[in-house]
């Protein structure tokens, strides 16, 4: 019985070392990837941001978001990046970047259907409400002029770089200026 008990201790150490072994390869195959990883994410270029574990909106839902700008690194293997369609800024670790292969327009097509948005393409005309108020026919990237959408300059548009460039170019700066004033004491 003791020689059973014996071999069951030998075997189990066996096991246990070869584990240890495998772990022992898996964490150093995880920190190369991630010193490659490191390596190829510079300030500019763009990547996806994988979801944190387990918080996949759906089953069917794409497994990364994106695609983002890489703004700046900060500490610990931490990225800022900033959104290619709203605009805003986060904070995402490298485990959760993966980079990203294409041109920025097709980028931004692409983050803008992940976050069912649009783009501006151009701003056709523009004309004042019976209000008012200053209103841009805009063409959305990707649609024709028969999808052309009449938009109030407010919240929403205000900031759009396509909107302001066509502002400044049309020298409406000023009325737009009033328009945003009276959109923010609503």
């Amino acid at each position: 019985m003791e020689d059973y008990v014996g071999l069951l201790r030998d075997r189990l150490k066996i096991i246990t070392d070869a584990a240890a072994a495998h772990q022992k390869d898996i964490i150093l195959a995880a920190d190369a990837a991630y010193h490659a990883r490191e390596q190829d994410i510079t300030v500019g270029c763009l990547v996806l941001l994988c979801y944190p574990a387990r918080k996949k909106p759906s089953k069917l839902a794409p497994s990364f978001l994106g695609p983002f700008q890489v703004t700046s690194a900060l500490d610990n293997k931490v990225y800022e990046l900033t959104s290619l369609v709203e605009g805003h800024t986060l904070n995402a670790h490298i485990s959760r970047l993966r980079l990203y292969h294409g041109d920025i327009e097709h980028a931004r097509e692409l983050a803008a259907a992940d976050h069912q948005e649009y783009i501006v393409e151009k701003i056709v005309e523009h004309h004042t409400s019976d209000a008012g108020r200053l209103e841009f026919r805009i063409r959305w990237l990707g649609y024709g002029s028969e999808d052309d959408t009449w938009q109030p300059y407010d919240g929403d548009l205000a900031g759009n770089v396509s909107v302001e460039q066509y502002i400044d170019d049309n020298g409406l700066r000023p009325q737009a200026r009033a328009d945003c004033r009276v959109t923010r004491d609503l």
